[in-house]
């Protein structure tokens, strides 16, 4: 016969069943309390062999808290906060720029004043968070020699503690000859490893201060848009 069905046996003692039948069905549930053998389809007793048969890999056999990929691409995939690295040191896992929106300048004034706050969003708990501001612009005093400023970066937020201040004191230059000065800038200033223990926000309060009060001393900073513009690269590590 071509077709046995299965509901049609209604009980059988021995010890083994063996159904040679090119097809095989069932209506409903199919219990046994040992092997069940369909030939050149599954067969319980050789593992290799049905996974084969089934199309599976070497991964079908490995447990839910122990699998190894060797090979292969990953895609798609979102990594939470508590995936380890295999390597001991740390590991580049998000990097974006925020531009500076428009040109900032002061002059007449030495309040240490902010001109720029980029903003990042860790995206782990537990990372080091890393601030590049790379400064485009020129400081001047076109009366006296003292075309010197003051910058600092200050971050804030409720999930960063260890690390929150940079100061770059004594940003532009000295005419000893008191004839005036005037100095372009195009620098990167590097801050330290911020620890996360949050993935609340995290702002980078740039601000800078002229030396001398006067209506010939001035900052400017460029922010126009173009190649020539200051800019804050946030760096996130894990």
């Amino acid at each position: 016969m071509s077709l046995l069905k299965v509901n049609e046996v209604q009980n059988y003692n021995g010890s083994s069943l063996t159904l040679t039948a090119s097809t095989v069905s069932t209506s409903a549930q199919l219990n046994t309390g040992g092997n069940v053998s369909v030939t050149g389809s599954i067969n319980v007793s050789d593992d290799s062999t049905t996974r084969s048969n089934l199309g599976l890999g070497t991964i079908a056999t490995q447990a839910a808290d122990n699998v190894a990929i060797t090979g292969g691409t990953i895609g798609g995939v979102t990594l939470g906060g508590d995936v380890a690295m295999a390597s001991s040191g740390l590991t580049v896992r998000n990097i974006t720029n925020v531009a500076l929106g428009s040109d900032q300048e002061l002059g007449s004034s030495t309040t240490l004043t902010t001109f720029f706050s980029p903003t990042y969003t860790p995206l782990f708990s537990g990372s080091k968070v890393q601030g590049i501001l790379t400064l485009v612009g020129a400081v001047w005093n076109t009366a006296s020699g003292n075309g010197l400023k003051r910058l600092r970066i200050e971050f804030t937020g409720s999930g960063i503690t260890d690390y929150t201040t940079v100061d770059a004191d004594n940003l532009g230059g000295q005419d000893y000859g008191n004839s005036g000065i005037e100095i372009g800038i195009h620098q990167s200033i590097v801050g330290g490893l911020i620890t996360t223990t949050t993935t609340d926000l995290i702002t980078a309060n740039v601000k800078a201060q002229n030396k001398v009060n006067a209506a010939t001393t001035k900052w400017k900073f460029l922010g126009d848009g173009t190649t020539a513009e200051t800019f804050f690269t946030w760096i996130e590590y894990k």
